[in-house]
């Protein structure tokens, strides 16, 4: 499976690696804000970046009619899908694609999300990390923020955006947004996010980070829960 289109010209060859078969393609799509939210967020968990949302977002252009026209190229038979849990089988990318296709009754136990996304004051400590401590290995980071995420029943995925943010990020993205809405009148919609967590709450922000010192057992903790800062 492919989640970007940084390969196309290994996926010409795959193609033609594979001309006997009938290519069935299913690329799933998503509302532009929400993908930014989490790829910022994967960004953020799974390298030294520190930097603001709006940096990040405002600065990615999603490109999203040369993905389509990039597996159209290739695909036998295009089929493309909005990528929202509501909409999904079960609220399951991998069980959505088991029915798509024809998979009848997969024997799939999808199970805890091994990349899991983090979010609120802990993708700040994560920024905090970044920002203290940018040389170090993230491979043994991200493990730890992971298992925060997934022990952790008070941690939730995503951060809290304003309706302006949403509005401006719209209009950055004009052509995937008109594009989307062609494809699914019905399902798109400005997403609101005032309800997901704020990224961060001050309010909590060094009982969380003391807290997950204590838990994990890091030098890094240890230092940014004594060393909190304002980073945008």
């Amino acid at each position: 499976m492919f989640s970007n289109i940084r390969f196309t010209s290994q996926l010409t060859d795959f193609r033609k690696a594979f001309s006997s078969h009938t290519w069935t393609v299913l690329l799933y799509v998503r509302e532009p804000v929400k993908f930014l939210a989490a790829s910022y967020a994967q960004r953020v968990q799974a390298t030294n970046y520190s930097g603001p949302f709006t940096e990040y977002a405002f600065s990615h252009q999603l490109r999203l009619p040369e993905m389509i026209e990039v597996w159209t190229s290739v695909a036998d038979d295009l089929r493309i899908r909005f990528y929202d849990r509501q909409h999904l089988k079960s609220g399951d990318a991998v069980l959505d694609f088991c029915e798509v296709v024809g998979l009848a009754n997969p024997e799939v136990n999808p199970g805890p999300d091994p990349n899991i996304s983090i979010g609120g004051n802990l993708l700040y400590a994560k920024r905090l990390t970044n920002h203290f401590f940018p040389d170090l290995g993230n491979q043994r980071l991200y493990s730890v923020f992971r298992d925060i995420a997934l022990q952790d029943a008070s941690v939730r995925p995503g951060f809290r955006l304003d309706q302006t943010t949403v509005r401006e990020l719209w209009d950055f993205n004009g052509a995937e947004v008109e594009l989307l809405l062609q494809l699914f009148p019905e399902m798109l919609e400005k997403p609101n996010l005032l309800d997901a967590p704020l990224s961060p709450d001050w309010h909590n922000l060094r009982g969380d980070l003391q807290r997950w010192a204590s838990a994990m057992r890091t030098p890094e903790f240890d230092f940014i829960a004594g060393n909190v800062i304002r980073l945008d």
